[in-house]
């Protein structure tokens, strides 16, 4: 059985990590010669398209850069400005603009392109949280077969508020590409 391979927007970051997720997946990453990916926090004008290694801890993590565009229009746009609002039932707090949109998109493949390039075919990859939702669905337009999990750390919208999102069909075509999907409560499934 290969790894367990956890990805998630920000990674846990120090010798000793902390927080709810890294109590959630810890163990389970060090019994399994785990690896953790998600963005260092930190911006750069030119980042490598590669991951680089957080030195320390139970498992092994790799981390990359964001753009300073990057920031402002994956994280702090539609992330953050579009999905936050929307999955938390506030439509009408979504700031829609069509460069967050592409932006979300150009980061979730330059993640996924720089996951193929670390991934056996025995690894399991879990992924997690809104920020990355698109990512088995680059993944399998690569051509990757690996089982793919995702978690859902927020509520899922209803679908009435779903047809707020411009591209609504797509993120249940990106969903689609998972084999299996967690969320938080009976109410998510069946809005899912």
């Amino acid at each position: 059985m290969g790894r367990l391979i956890c990805l998630s927007n920000r990674i846990p970051m120090g010798p000793n990590p902390s927080g709810g997720l890294v109590v959630a997946v810890g163990d389970a990453l060090t019994s399994r010669d785990g690896l953790w990916i998600g963005t260092s926090g930190e911006i750069n004008d030119t980042p490598e398209d590669q991951f680089r290694p957080v030195e320390g801890g139970a498992f092994q993590r790799l981390c990359f850069d964001l753009t300073p565009e990057e920031q402002a229009n994956y994280y702090d746009g539609y992330a953050n400005s579009v999905l936050w609002p929307l999955f938390h039932g506030r439509t009408d707090l979504m700031d829609i603009r069509a460069e967050f949109l592409s932006t979300y998109k150009a980061v979730n493949r330059r993640l996924a392109r720089m996951l193929a390039d670390v991934i056996t075919p025995e690894d399991r990859i879990w992924v997690h949280d809104f920020h990355l939702l698109p990512l088995a669905y680059d993944l399998r337009q690569m051509g990757i077969q690996n089982r793919i999990g995702f978690f859902l750390h927020t509520p899922f919208p209803t679908p009435l508020a779903m047809q707020a999102l411009p591209n609504g069909s797509e993120i249940c075509q990106w969903l689609a590409h998972y084999d299996l999907i967690g969320l938080q409560a009976e109410r998510d499934a069946r809005n899912c």
